[in-house]
């Protein structure tokens, strides 16, 4: 009977092991991928009651929002002797070797948002959105002796806040994080989008801004091993710059 449970428990014992050795070996290394430059932005809103301008704002404005940004670079990812190997594109990089990478990011989104000036002077304001976004990135690697680019484009909900100081009449300096969630294995799972700077009204139905801009893209890949195919590598892809933009009101 002891040794009918010994070989058992000896036998379950290799099964884990030989499952834990598949998986390690399942294993691929992550894409880190991080470029800087200029990066402009557009953004249109539409006042449903209330006035967003800077120059004529009211306390509080109901709007439909409309952004986009995009965000393009080059970069490269040093792998060592030991590191895991890569999976993208339909292609393996072993390692050691040094990829490459060629990048670029959009973020869009339309949704509702509500924004609100505090104080008798009506200086600072709070703001929050909801609504649907969408973001895509385009990555080429290449290595050694390969190369390999994918396309991945998602849609999904979109969730944002924001903040503002109005200390001119027509200038304010203006804060805002906007976050995407798709619930994609291998597209773009999640995005966001980071902005601080300065607006500057040009009359009632213009302004232009300036400032920093980070947009970001994740796709989990092999993160969610059970439901994406074996070994793809996951992304972290980041554009970080000098944000240039026109906002459009009506």
């Amino acid at each position: 009977m002891k040794s009918a449970a010994a070989r058992l428990s000896k036998g379950i014992i290799m099964a884990m092991m030989i499952h834990a050795g598949a998986a390690a070996a399942a294993d691929s290394a992550k894409i880190e991928v991080s470029v800087q430059g200029v990066i402009p932005t557009i953004g249109l809103s539409i006042d449903l009651a209330g006035d967003s301008s800077l120059i004529s704002t009211t306390r509080t404005a109901h709007s439909i929002d409309l952004g986009y940004a995009y965000g393009h670079g080059t970069d490269k990812q040093s792998f060592y002797r030991g590191d895991k190997q890569v999976v993208f594109g339909g292609e393996i990089f072993t390692t050691p070797q040094d990829l490459n990478y060629e990048m670029s990011i959009r973020f869009a989104h339309l949704g509702y948002r509500y924004r609100r000036y505090f104080g008798q002077r009506e200086l600072f304001g709070i703001e929050g959105l909801i609504g649907v976004g969408w973001a895509s990135l385009g990555l080429t690697a290449t290595g050694r002796t390969q190369t390999a680019s994918e396309y991945l484009s998602d849609g999904g909900a979109m969730l944002g806040f924001g903040a503002l100081w109005r200390f001119r009449e027509s200038t304010a300096m203006h804060l805002r994080l906007t976050g995407l969630s798709t619930g994609a294995d291998t597209g773009v799972t999640s995005a966001n989008r980071f902005e601080f700077g300065v607006s500057q009204a040009l009359g009632r139905h213009f302004s232009l801004s300036a400032g920093v801009t980070r947009l970001s893209v994740y796709s989990a890949r092999e993160d969610r091993v059970q439901s994406t195919p074996r070994n793809k590598s996951p992304i972290n892809a980041t554009a970080t710059g000098l944000g240039l933009g026109l906002n459009v009101i009506f």
